[in-house]
Protein backbone atom coordinates (compact mmCIF):
# COMPACT_ATOMS: atom_id res chain seq x y z
CA UNK A 1 0.00 0.00 0.00
CA UNK A 2 1.19 3.38 -1.06
CA UNK A 3 0.87 6.71 0.79
CA UNK A 4 -1.91 7.86 -1.53
CA UNK A 5 -3.88 4.57 -0.57
CA UNK A 6 -3.48 5.21 2.60
CA UNK A 7 -4.36 8.76 2.52
CA UNK A 8 -7.75 7.57 0.64
CA UNK A 9 -8.69 4.84 2.91
CA UNK A 10 -7.93 7.56 5.97
CA UNK A 11 -11.14 9.62 4.01
CA UNK A 12 -13.29 6.66 4.48
CA UNK A 13 -12.79 6.18 8.18
CA UNK A 14 -15.86 7.88 10.55
CA UNK A 15 -14.30 10.35 12.94
CA UNK A 16 -11.29 11.18 10.73
CA UNK A 17 -11.50 14.86 9.52
CA UNK A 18 -8.79 17.08 8.81
CA UNK A 19 -7.06 17.62 12.17
CA UNK A 20 -7.25 13.88 12.70
CA UNK A 21 -5.76 12.79 9.12
CA UNK A 22 -2.93 15.41 9.56
CA UNK A 23 -2.12 13.72 12.84
CA UNK A 24 -1.77 10.91 11.62
CA UNK A 25 0.60 11.71 7.99
CA UNK A 26 2.68 13.81 10.80
CA UNK A 27 3.04 11.07 13.28
CA UNK A 28 3.69 8.46 10.30
CA UNK A 29 6.69 10.72 9.58
CA UNK A 30 7.83 11.19 12.84
CA UNK A 31 7.46 7.83 14.31
CA UNK A 32 8.81 6.29 10.36
CA UNK A 33 6.08 4.32 9.99
CA UNK A 34 5.06 2.08 6.31
CA UNK A 35 0.87 2.43 5.66
CA UNK A 36 0.97 -1.08 6.27
CA UNK A 37 2.67 -0.55 9.98
CA UNK A 38 0.34 2.41 10.79
CA UNK A 39 -2.63 -0.04 10.29
CA UNK A 40 -1.22 -2.88 12.39
CA UNK A 41 -0.27 -0.77 15.34
CA UNK A 42 -2.27 -2.38 18.27
CA UNK A 43 -4.73 -0.27 19.65
CA UNK A 44 -3.05 1.66 23.22
CA UNK A 45 0.12 2.05 20.38
CA UNK A 46 -2.21 4.09 18.38
CA UNK A 47 -4.01 5.66 21.03
CA UNK A 48 -0.70 6.70 22.19
CA UNK A 49 1.73 7.82 19.79
CA UNK A 50 -0.74 9.23 17.27
CA UNK A 51 -2.92 10.94 20.35
CA UNK A 52 -6.49 9.82 18.91
CA UNK A 53 -9.37 9.80 19.80
CA UNK A 54 -10.85 6.12 21.05
CA UNK A 55 -13.63 6.13 18.71
CA UNK A 56 -11.25 6.75 15.93
CA UNK A 57 -8.58 4.12 16.57
CA UNK A 58 -11.51 1.53 17.05
CA UNK A 59 -12.69 2.27 13.32
CA UNK A 60 -9.06 2.36 12.33
CA UNK A 61 -8.95 -1.40 13.44
CA UNK A 62 -12.30 -1.77 11.69
CA UNK A 63 -10.53 -1.40 8.52
CA UNK A 64 -10.98 -4.71 6.32
CA UNK A 65 -8.96 -5.82 3.39
CA UNK A 66 -11.87 -5.62 1.31
CA UNK A 67 -11.73 -1.66 2.45
CA UNK A 68 -7.46 -2.03 2.04
CA UNK A 69 -8.36 -3.10 -1.55
CA UNK A 70 -10.46 -0.46 -2.53
CA UNK A 71 -8.04 2.35 -1.65
CA UNK A 72 -4.96 0.85 -3.26
CA UNK A 73 -7.00 0.53 -6.65
CA UNK A 74 -8.61 3.87 -6.06
CA UNK A 75 -5.00 5.14 -6.01
CA UNK A 76 -3.77 2.87 -8.76
CA UNK A 77 -7.04 5.01 -10.83
CA UNK A 78 -6.16 8.57 -9.59
CA UNK A 79 -1.84 7.51 -11.49
CA UNK A 80 -3.42 6.19 -14.18
CA UNK A 81 -5.60 9.28 -14.76
CA UNK A 82 -3.49 12.27 -13.89
CA UNK A 83 -4.76 12.45 -10.41
CA UNK A 84 -1.82 13.73 -7.72
CA UNK A 85 -2.68 13.63 -4.13
CA UNK A 86 0.01 16.23 -2.21
CA UNK A 87 0.10 16.67 1.67
CA UNK A 88 1.08 19.71 3.73
CA UNK A 89 4.15 17.71 3.80
CA UNK A 90 5.15 17.63 0.23
CA UNK A 91 7.78 19.95 -1.07
CA UNK A 92 5.26 20.82 -4.39
CA UNK A 93 2.12 21.49 -2.16
CA UNK A 94 1.04 25.64 -2.85
CA UNK A 95 3.11 27.68 -0.48
CA UNK A 96 0.59 30.23 -0.82
CA UNK A 97 -2.35 28.03 1.42
CA UNK A 98 0.51 27.10 3.57
CA UNK A 99 1.38 30.90 4.05
CA UNK A 100 -1.94 32.38 4.15
CA UNK A 101 -4.35 30.12 5.35
CA UNK A 102 -3.87 28.89 9.37
CA UNK A 103 -5.09 25.60 8.76
CA UNK A 104 -4.74 24.37 5.61
CA UNK A 105 -6.05 21.34 4.06
CA UNK A 106 -3.62 18.29 4.80
CA UNK A 107 -4.28 16.72 1.74
CA UNK A 108 -5.56 18.30 -1.81
CA UNK A 109 -6.15 16.23 -4.72
CA UNK A 110 -4.55 17.99 -7.89
CA UNK A 111 -5.66 17.53 -11.49
CA UNK A 112 -4.06 19.97 -14.45
CA UNK A 113 -0.91 22.26 -14.11
CA UNK A 114 0.29 23.40 -10.45
CA UNK A 115 1.67 26.39 -12.52
CA UNK A 116 -1.75 27.99 -12.58
CA UNK A 117 -1.54 27.92 -8.18
CA UNK A 118 1.27 30.87 -8.73
CA UNK A 119 -1.21 33.25 -10.42
CA UNK A 120 -3.53 35.50 -9.44
CA UNK A 121 -6.40 33.24 -8.60
CA UNK A 122 -10.26 33.82 -6.97
CA UNK A 123 -13.05 31.53 -5.75
CA UNK A 124 -16.94 32.13 -5.30
CA UNK A 125 -18.37 30.46 -2.58
CA UNK A 126 -22.16 30.49 -2.25
CA UNK A 127 -24.30 28.29 -0.04
CA UNK A 128 -26.47 25.58 -1.23
CA UNK A 129 -30.12 26.67 -3.02
CA UNK A 130 -28.10 30.37 -2.99
CA UNK A 131 -30.65 32.86 -4.23
CA UNK A 132 -30.85 34.18 -7.62
CA UNK A 133 -29.74 37.73 -6.37
CA UNK A 134 -26.53 36.06 -4.63
CA UNK A 135 -26.05 34.43 -7.59
CA UNK A 136 -25.62 37.14 -10.09
CA UNK A 137 -23.08 38.76 -7.65
CA UNK A 138 -21.19 36.24 -7.82
CA UNK A 139 -21.74 35.57 -11.25
CA UNK A 140 -20.60 39.37 -11.95
CA UNK A 141 -17.64 39.49 -9.89
CA UNK A 142 -16.20 36.21 -11.63
CA UNK A 143 -16.45 38.07 -14.87
CA UNK A 144 -14.49 40.77 -13.17
CA UNK A 145 -12.03 38.76 -12.27
CA UNK A 146 -11.90 36.21 -15.29
CA UNK A 147 -11.37 39.72 -17.48
CA UNK A 148 -8.38 41.01 -15.01
CA UNK A 149 -6.87 37.74 -15.72
CA UNK A 150 -7.04 35.52 -12.47
CA UNK A 151 -8.22 32.19 -12.44
CA UNK A 152 -11.40 30.56 -11.45
CA UNK A 153 -10.67 27.67 -8.67
CA UNK A 154 -13.00 25.73 -6.86
CA UNK A 155 -13.19 22.42 -4.50
CA UNK A 156 -16.32 20.98 -5.46
CA UNK A 157 -17.56 19.57 -8.62
CA UNK A 158 -21.40 19.76 -6.97
CA UNK A 159 -23.61 20.82 -9.92
CA UNK A 160 -24.10 23.95 -7.40
CA UNK A 161 -20.59 24.89 -7.45
CA UNK A 162 -20.27 24.75 -10.94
Amino acid sequence: MNQTALILLLSEIPGIGEVIHKKILEGNAIHRKSPEEFLSLPMPELKKLYQLPSAVVENIKKVTPEMVDHAVQASASFLRTGVEVLTFQDASYPYRLLEYISCPPPVLYMYGSYDILNHATFAIANSNKSPEPALNAGDAACLKSLNAGETLITGHNRPEYQ
